[in-house]
């Protein structure tokens, strides 16, 4: 997996996971507000009397209630699927974040590999072995550095994003791995 293919799934892992965390809250609210009402309703059903009145409202409560179970349990299983979307999401990019460690420490290697040769190079260009070759390898290299450069800079901004998706996410689900 290249770093174009991860970067284009990390950020439909991050989408997704901001997606589901703001699914999930909204389902938390949904449900703790049906629980409220449901609270609501037997409170009223208990405080009705023993007449038929009372009878057919304590009916009517027994329905809404029972309308509002329904629901809930409706609203849990959405819940349960958006958590498992949630879950899947950020252990892709805990996933992904691991990747992007190797790739960077690969980077850095490939860095001191080149100061290393563009330092020999530089020595040896100063002596007898100097000249439009030497200048034309140090360009190359040069280039080289800069490219991988790039790739590191690029690297660290991909898991800065992760992290910045992982400290924005509700405290009470899984966190994406921070860096340490």
């Amino acid at each position: 997996m290249n770093f174009s293919d991860i970067s284009n799934n990390v950020e439909r892992a991050i989408t997704q996971v901001q997606t589901m965390a703001q699914t999930i809250g909204e389902l938390q609210v949904f449900i703790q507000d049906n629980n409220r009402r449901k609270e609501q309703l037997m409170s009223q059903a208990y405080a009705l009397g023993n007449d038929e009145d009372s009878a057919r409202r304590r009916n009517e409560i027994g329905r809404m209630i029972s309308n509002i179970n329904s629901e809930n349990q409706r609203y849990s299983n959405m819940l349960q699927n958006a958590q498992t979307k949630y879950n899947e999401a950020a252990n892709y990019l805990n996933v992904c974040k691991a990747k992007l460690g190797e790739l960077e420490a690969a980077i850095v290697q490939r860095l001191k590999s080149l100061e290393s040769s563009m330092e020999k190079l530089s020595i040896m260009s100063s002596g007898p072995f100097g000249g439009s070759a030497a200048a034309n390898e140090m360009s190359r290299l040069d280039a080289k550095y800069n490219q991988h450069t790039a790739e590191l800079n690029a690297t660290k901004a991909l898991i800065h994003r992760i992290d910045e998706a992982a400290a924005s996410g509700d405290p009470d689900r899984p966190k994406v791995l921070r860096r340490r």
